[in-house]
């Protein structure tokens, strides 16, 4: 093999960090990873650059807490197996098996609470595919409720909805009336 080959392959051969990251719920528990499957959330990518190779890092999410923390943690070790392929947009069914693996169906089997607030975690860590699919999945809840009372009802919100007041909304906006 020449020298110039020789050294190309050198630059592109990639660092495997076979460290693990410690994440912090808001609430104090922790949860140990390998940093390679933790990347996946670019937040911790980005918060674990430039950290002693010979520790373990250590990330605290403020926002997060430990039950969405814990539903992360195990669906990055799966999607390390077996990531989540790419989702149909538009979805074509209101069913959540017909987009992803059984797994992933289990995974997402909740009340709506609990989803929310992985979502927010999802969002607030900057994980894409997790992020995706938990949107998928409340898109499939209300994909077949057509009015606004129907998808209030499906989440159990109580408010009523009244039609908006043109006179209150010029007196408001005085620039929309024009």
């Amino acid at each position: 093999m020449s020298a110039i080959v020789e050294e190309e392959s050198k630059q592109t051969e990639t660092v495997v960090d076979n460290r693990n990251v410690r994440l912090v719920s808001k609430d104090g528990e922790s949860f140990e990873l390998p940093v390679a499957i933790a990347k996946l959330s670019k937040m911790v990518a980005t918060g674990i650059e430039g950290t002693d190779e010979n520790e373990t890092p250590e990330i605290t999410l403020n926002l997060v807490r430990s039950a969405p923390l814990a539903k992360i943690v195990e669906f990055l070790n799966h999607h390390a197996e077996e990531p989540v392929p790419e989702l149909p947009k538009p979805l074509k069914t209101n069913q959540m098996k017909d987009a992803v693996s059984e797994w992933y169906v289990n995974f997402l089997t909740m009340e709506h609470e609990p989803l929310f607030e992985l979502i927010l975690a999802a969002n607030f860590m900057d994980i894409s595919p997790l992020l995706e699919m938990c949107c998928a999945a409340v898109a499939c809840q209300i994909k077949d409720k057509r009015t606004p009372q129907a998808i209030a009802a499906h989440f159990g919100i109580k408010r009523e909805y009244k039609e908006p007041d043109p006179k209150r909304i010029k007196e408001t906006y005085p620039w929309s009336a024009e």
